[in-house]
């Protein structure tokens, strides 16, 4: 069996001797991790400026690994920028005024898809796995079908799926729809992205579809949640290592005294720094106390710089970095510290370490991964707090992160003055909890059970698929199926949010009488 990953670009990049070498993302880094003995051969497109001729140069075990699909530069545009960044990306982080469609767009889009497609078709087998990624190429599973591809395929969407309303706006609904149906498995990071998936076959395809998945063309998909999460122990033993702790310590002792929130994100409108910076406007204006004491570290990665709404966004926030600024600053004391600019890993981890609170703003956000990666690298001894915006997937996974509405700026900037205010043992507590969860849920395990549903997906037939019961109210609906059984009837019930509510230690779950006394009624009924 081989594992066959396809993504939009191989992962690939430039040094800065200008040689080709392999890139350590994080999907690389997860396939990596898995523990296999499964062969792996990654398509897609070539690395920029890598034509046929200089890719027959590549090492051996390059050209083993790795299937390069050549597209030329006009039409990679049209696809990648005209439709998969123009579209489907403002689309899904529910920006749908800035959605820009072209029908000539919507062409190059088909033909990079079905040029993919043949590559992978070409070097597929019955045997092999085919694990699609992301929104660039929705269109692949269908295509491969259509090919005559029989083994089984796998798509994961690493961004947001919106809610049917706003996805009915979309011109190609139905074509991109059909094309992602074609997989056997389609994964999300969230509940939430899942259920709006189901939603909208129901409402665009008028296709009876759960959170488990649904029939089409005479087969049965599987949807599932994956949530995606880091390289713990890596980021864990290098936020320790003794270059981040130099670095930590420098920066501590050129701003003694000083409290930092800590922003790190691309400059995209989808993640909220407008927002971010009203949020931490309104907290020095409502806890003047914090004002000469706590400031704004905000890195701006740079991204898209060519594009117009790019620019628009960079001079407002740099307009709104110098209104806070000229507002609240007093000598010795700059409110906001803003860098546009990426760090190195090391001087990262530090500020991680030494800022009392990571603020995360983001409108909409498919999961987040440095809030997770704030998290780990935490100090024991004084460790900072994840405010988090519930519109991110890690809202679903950092259970002890203050989550905030960043649309609610002054409720924000209460909650980030909260956070200022924790006191040490229950940032300690916090920490703990998320810290454990993280240790034992990585990046490889987010992609060995992906993996592992995909070689079981489809396996149930239409005979014995499950029914739901909830054509009518719950309770009747379980009264008359009780009533209909004659053989013995077992009832699995989960624990924590289903007989009890959900509490902050295992401890506090108790069974309330009212539920024991329910429970005692049904066991006493025949079988």
């Amino acid at each position: 069996m081989r594992w066959i990953i396809v993504s939009n670009r191989l992962p690939f990049r430039k040094n800065e001797a200008g040689e080709l070498t392999r890139s350590s993302g994080g999907l690389v880094t997860a396939l990596s991790g898995v523990q296999t003995d499964a062969e792996q051969l990654w398509v897609g497109i070539a690395p920029e400026g890598i034509d046929e001729a200089a890719w027959q140069g590549m090492p051996l075990d390059y050209q083993k690994s790795y299937q390069p699909v050549f597209v030329d530069e006009n039409t990679y545009d049209a696809y990648y920028n005209g439709i998969a960044n123009d579209v489907f990306w403002p689309l899904f982080h529910y920006e749908g005024s800035m959605i820009k469609f072209s029908l000539d767009n919507w062409l190059a889009y088909q033909r990079v898809n079905y040029e993919i497609a043949k590559v992978v078709s070409d070097h597929a087998t019955h045997d092999d796995v085919i694990w699609i990624h992301d929104f660039h190429l929705f269109l692949l599973p269908q295509m491969l079908k259509e090919m005559g591809v029989s083994c089984r395929i796998g798509f994961f969407l690493h961004i947001p799926f919106p809610s049917s309303e706003l996805f009915r706006q979309l011109p190609v609904r139905h074509e991109l729809l059909q094309g992602v149906m074609g997989a056997d498995l389609i994964g999300f990071h969230d509940y939430s992205y899942a259920r709006h998936f189901a939603n909208t076959l129901n409402n665009v395809m008028n296709i009876h579809a759960d959170l488990r998945g649904f029939w089409w063309q005479q087969r049965r998909v599987e949807i599932g949640v994956y949530p995606v999460s880091i390289d713990s122990a890596h980021f864990q033993q290098e936020a320790t290592s003794a270059e981040t702790l130099t670095y930590a310590q420098q920066w501590k002792t050129a701003q003694p005294g000083r409290r930092w929130v800590l922003g790190v994100d691309r400059l995209d409108y989808t993640k909220g720094l407008v927002l971010k910076l009203q949020i931490f406007a309104d907290l020095l204006e409502s806890h003047p106390q914090y004002r000469g004491q706590v400031s704004l570290l905000q890195l701006a990665i740079p991204t898209r710089q060519d594009v117009d709404e790019y620019q628009k966004l960079r001079s407002e926030v740099e307009r709104m970095v110098g209104e806070i600024n000229g507002k609240y600053s007093t000598p010795g004391y700059t409110p906001v510290q803003y860098m546009y600019t990426s760090v190195p890993l090391h001087e990262l981890l530090a500020l991680y370490r030494q800022s009392a609170a990571l603020l995360v703003t983001s409108r909409r956000d498919g999961m987040n991964l440095v809030a997770l990666e704030y998290v780990v690298a935490q100090d024991d001894e004084d460790p900072g707090v994840v405010v988090l915006s519930e519109f991110t997937g890690a809202a679903s996974m950092l259970s002890e992160a203050l989550l905030i509405n960043p649309w609610d700026i002054h409720g924000s900037a209460d909650t980030l003055a909260e956070a200022l205010g924790l006191s040490l043992g229950e940032r300690q507590e916090r920490k703990r909890i998320m810290q454990s969860f993280l240790s034992h849920y990585n990046a490889s395990d987010w992609a060995e059970s992906f993996m592992r549903d995909l070689l079981t997906a489809g396996q149930e037939n239409e005979a014995g698929a499950s029914q739901p019961l909830f054509s009518k109210t719950a309770p009747q609906a379980l009264q008359e199926v009780l009533s209909s059984l004659k053989s013995q009837v077992y009832l699995f019930l989960d624990y924590d949010g289903t007989l009890v509510p959900i509490q902050e230690r295992p401890e506090q779950a108790v069974l309330p009488a009212s539920t024991r006394d329910l429970m005692a009624r049904l066991l006493a009924k025949e079988n």
